[in-house]
């Protein structure tokens, strides 16, 4: 029944003294979660509002949203295998963390008072979030969705609109379709992922009414992608070309993952090659890390190949079809996910 997961790790540096920033982390593109833009609003507050202690620093705050990282307790909640949307607030960069330096003279009391009400505020809002402050979440939640849309759009037409030639320009088109949609059934479920929080009809609809607009908002700047394209087909003096999947693409989108029941909790990189050898794993290059995570993350038994590749390229780089299917089938001779074929 947990709602959200704040992981507070390394806080309350002296940024003068450490050379660090704040930073609060974003949930993974595969759990979306009202958590984003709540802990965002009180970041932002925790700016505009004169919170300092008596013994500490009075510098302003340096603060930074980022996309998502691991490296701390927040990345076993997000696995799919939990699935509480969990943020991290720390600092960065620490070039005292885990040394003998790492001693309570780096604190600043000013800055641990600024993430404790962040955290604590987030944690209150959570717990409470009811009528007139779920409608005001929707609403924060709502700009959110359209901010980080609209950079996705703007990316998408960049890549456009540099296309020097017919080829490159009809795989920029389809990758920018493919980026805007994910991001789309992205921006959708967070949205949709505040009904945890209301209880009451009218929220429940408000939430559904914000949800329209959104995807009206979204068929807008899916338009305007769309003309840009027309214009760079206009440019280089060829006709537009609907998008078509590749042999390979209609392979992968008749195969289904399913992860074992048995398969809890993230994967160690190195867990593959322990199980499976050396010269297995090498022999068919796929994913680490975080893209690996995501991969496994995707898996719920509907979602094909393509669908996975697809929504974890728009958010690593470096992912391509042929490394996902590597991955998965290495995981599939691991006994930890089998491929289903339609």
């Amino acid at each position: 029944k947990t709602l959200a997961a704040i992981n507070c790790d390394m806080i309350g540096e002296d940024l003068a003294k450490v050379g660090s920033y704040f930073y609060a982390t974003q949930t993974p593109h595969s759990r979306p979660s009202f958590l984003n833009d709540l802990i965002g609003y009180f970041v932002r507050l925790a700016d505009r509002l004169p919170i300092v202690e008596l013994r500490g620093s009075k510098g302003p705050f340096n603060y930074r949203i980022v996309p998502y990282t691991g490296g701390s307790d927040h990345y076993f909640f997000n696995d799919a295998s939990i699935g509480v949307p969990s943020t991290m607030l720390g600092h960065a960069p620490d070039p005292y963390h885990h040394t003998a330096q790492d001693t309570p003279d780096k604190v600043d009391p000013t800055e641990l008072r600024r993430v404790c009400f962040i955290a604590l505020g987030a944690a209150w809002f959570t717990a409470n979030a009811e009528g007139e402050q779920a409608e005001r979440l929707l609403s924060e939640m709502y700009s959110g969705s359209v901010s980080r849309f609209s950079g996705d759009v703007s990316k998408a037409e960049a890549a456009i609109r540099a296309a020097s030639s017919p080829a490159d320009l009809h795989a920029q088109v389809k990758r920018a379709l493919s980026l805007l949609h994910w991001a789309a059934e992205r921006e959708e479920s967070s949205l949709q992922s505040l009904n945890v929080l209301v209880k009451t009809a009218p929220a429940r609809t408000a939430i559904t009414d914000v949800i329209g607009s959104f995807k009206k908002f979204e068929q807008i700047r899916l338009d305007d992608v769309k003309q840009v394209y027309a214009t760079q087909c206009s440019r280089l003096r060829i006709s537009p070309a609907p998008v078509e999947l590749t042999r390979e693409e209609w392979a992968a989108r008749r195969i289904v993952p399913i992860r074992s029941e048995s398969f809890k909790c993230p994967l160690r990189d190195e867990y593959l090659t322990e199980k499976l050898g050396r010269k297995v794993v090498e022999s068919m290059p796929g994913l680490s890390g975080n893209a690996a995570w995501e991969v496994v993350n995707f898996i719920d038994g509907k979602r094909n190949v393509l669908d996975i590749y697809e929504a974890v390229s728009t958010e690593y780089d470096g992912v391509t079809l042929e490394k996902v299917q590597n991955y998965l089938q290495l995981l599939e001779k691991a006994e930890l996910v089998s491929l289903s074929r339609k």
